[in-house]
């Protein structure tokens, strides 16, 4: 297994190391042989940590038959940061970190909070004029220039291409592809906080008929809601509280998680 760190200075204004506690996230990303978290494997990880506005990226590459290895570098690594931050990790890199962990018989650590760019930034595709909702829509949005020009797919395949030629330029390839995906990712909190200071409304608001009929159930059935909580409120969160109110039985106690959560997420 190959361990590279690299150390890098991210500009960013000085309070935002502050405002979103840069020093204690995990800024992971994943590399792996397919979809399918019980059979195929993590063959390379990248985690990135600000130390006093220093920013590292520690890269773990793994050989053939090295993914246990690899994954207790990368539990090391992580085992100070309890707050991860990806693109798109909630559905794809932490399910199948944690069940490759479970397959090797290793530790699952704390994560108390996941952070998902894009989960945070895609419903203001619109709003913030982005072109897409890729990682690299992103970037372009914040000027950013990648050396890296292959995609997820194409390093998987340049893997499968390495493990039969052991050729070292298609290493690198793949090693400077997942480095880039994290040593990027910290610059996306200029994005958020344009969303926050610039009081950006999503792009999936509740509809007006979903706001009216919310406020016909909680009448009818007796429940009182904030007037606050429907604030930025999306479609999604406003078909789940509609659910609930249309029950013979309202669960009063369900319909505060969703708010809770919902609020969490914009906190």
């Amino acid at each position: 297994m190959e361990f590279i760190t690299q150390n890098d200075v991210i500009k960013l204004e000085e309070d935002l190391y502050s405002k979103y506690a840069l020093n204690k996230i995990a800024f992971i990303d994943i590399e792996a042989t397919g979809f399918d978290k019980l059979n195929n494997k993590v063959f390379a990880i990248s985690v990135g940590k600000f130390e006093n506005q220093i920013f590292t990226n520690e890269i773990l590459f793994s050989e053939q038959n090295e993914e246990k290895i690899l994954l207790e570098s990368f539990l090391k690594l992580v085992k100070d940061r309890s707050v991860w931050c990806t693109f798109n990790g909630l559905a794809f890199d932490e399910p199948f970190l944690l069940e490759r962990l479970c397959v090797n018989n290793l530790e699952i650590p704390k994560i108390d909070k996941h952070i998902d760019f894009y989960r945070e930034i895609a419903p203001y595709k619109n709003s913030l004029n982005l072109s897409g909702c890729s990682l690299k829509d992103m970037e372009k949005y914040l000027g950013v220039q990648r050396e890296d020009s292959i995609n997820g797919k194409e390093c998987r395949d340049a893997y499968f291409d390495y493990l039969s030629t052991g050729d070292k330029e298609i290493k690198n390839k793949i090693i400077l592809h997942n480095m880039e995906d994290v040593s990027n990712l910290p610059l996306l909190f200029l994005i958020l906080n344009d969303i926050e200071t610039k009081g950006l409304k999503r792009d999936d608001l509740l509809s007006k008929n979903q706001k009216h009929y919310i406020k016909y159930l909680t009448r009818k059935k007796g429940v009182e809601l904030d007037k606050m909580a429907f604030g930025n409120m999306s479609k999604k969160i406003a078909s789940k509280i509609i659910y609930e109110l249309i029950q013979n039985k309202v669960n009063t106690g369900k319909i505060k998680e969703i708010l809770d959560n919902k609020q969490s997420k914009n906190q």
